[in-house]
């Protein structure tokens, strides 16, 4: 288990399974403080304004994919990088790579 307090923030465009994955997250990880936004451009303002140790990024979402999303984070100016987790229902091997 993590020990330290961290952020962690879920991009997901669903908001059934965003919320129910931040429930399962916050059991799994009490010291967390796990928040949600629903697009890319939620997610750019997110972190521009507060720090955020992990990102689960979804890869379709309205207003700025998930992609487009991770290469603005990338070229931020920030004290320091969020890991980046993907995730996706994609089974495809082309897509996934």
């Amino acid at each position: 288990m993590y020990h330290s307090s961290f952020t962690l923030l879920l991009a997901e465009d669903h908001h059934l399974f965003r919320n129910m994955l931040g429930d399962a997250l916050r059991q799994s990880f009490p010291n967390a403080t796990v928040c949600g936004v629903c697009n890319g451009k939620d997610v750019l303002h997110f972190v521009a304004n507060q720090p955020c140790h992990i990102i689960l990024m979804d890869i379709n979402m309205p207003e700025l994919d998930g992609l487009a999303t991770i290469r603005l984070i990338r070229d931020m100016n920030l004290p320091e990088q969020p890991r980046i987790l993907v995730l996706s229902s994609y089974d495809s091997p082309t897509t996934i790579h």
